[in-house]
């Protein structure tokens, strides 16, 4: 991931070099959320990249353009958080949220990574247990 983030952020000047906290399984969400982004603004600022309860958070600043595009672009940025809760974090397999211990920490992980990590899926309300 850190290779495809580099690669979009090469036309960014060095101040705007986020901090990206997630594992490489996003990689490639984050990769074409920063194309479609510079788009619409070349010279948006990122100011940071992580993961929080599961899911993608991607903090940027537009710079100045009209609110049309403005719109746009904070829309992408919330279609690919909400993407996040379908790839797994750590491989970017299809995923879907998972938690370990009863409050315990949450990630996005596929059944696989999940075993590996002593992740449990998280049950939507309503439904019931197998």
């Amino acid at each position: 991931m850190k290779d495809e983030i580099e690669r979009n952020q090469g036309t960014h000047g060095d101040e705007s070099r986020a901090w990206f906290e997630c594992d490489d399984g996003w990689g490639p969400l984050i990769a074409d959320l920063e194309s479609k982004l510079k788009v619409l603004s070349p010279d948006y600022t990122i100011s940071q990249v992580k993961e929080n309860f599961g899911g993608l958070r991607y903090y940027a600043n537009v710079g100045d353009v009209d609110a049309e595009t403005s719109k746009r672009f904070y829309d992408l940025i919330h279609e690919a958080e909400s993407k996040s809760f379908e790839v797994c974090e750590c491989c970017g397999q299809p995923g879907q949220l998972s938690r370990r211990g009863k409050h315990g920490w949450y990630k996005t992980l596929c059944s696989t990574c999940a075993e590996r990590m002593n992740f449990e899926p998280v049950r939507e309300a309503g439904t019931a247990t197998p």
